[in-house]
């Protein structure tokens, strides 16, 4: 896959399932760095169905690190979430300084959240 995001020329667009299957966290970020770079630096545009924090959060990262905030790409999160009304896709923004938008869902990275208060006895 890896060889294919690099090999298209500009411009190309790429939809990927969980690109972080079998790979190790640290390999998970550094995926992130490289979709950030593609994006930035040759327009390419991504649409990924992912459960990897440390993709996003290297790809908000880059975002907060890019020294021309007008230059970086768009991009948002889409956050699929089940109700009682049935399911619902919630567009969470990614802010120029990286950070997501304030009015997410309660849902989104609240298990993550909870696991290390819990780990960390509060």
């Amino acid at each position: 896959m890896i060889v294919e995001l690099f090999a298209r020329p500009k411009f190309t667009r790429f939809a990927i399932q969980q690109p972080e299957v079998h790979l190790h966290p640290k390999a998970q970020a550094a995926l992130g760095d490289i979709i950030f770079e593609l994006a930035h630096i040759e327009r390419k545009k991504f649409f990924l169905e992912t459960h990897s924090d440390y993709l996003i959060d290297r790809f908000r990262l880059n975002y907060r690190n890019t020294a021309s905030a007008s230059a970086v790409p768009n991009a948002q999160v889409l956050f699929f979430e089940r109700t009682a009304k049935g399911n619902q896709v919630i567009e969470i923004e990614i802010q120029k300084d990286g950070l997501t938008s304030s009015d997410q869902p309660k849902a989104y990275r609240y298990f993550f959240v909870n696991e290390s208060l819990r780990l960390l006895g509060l």
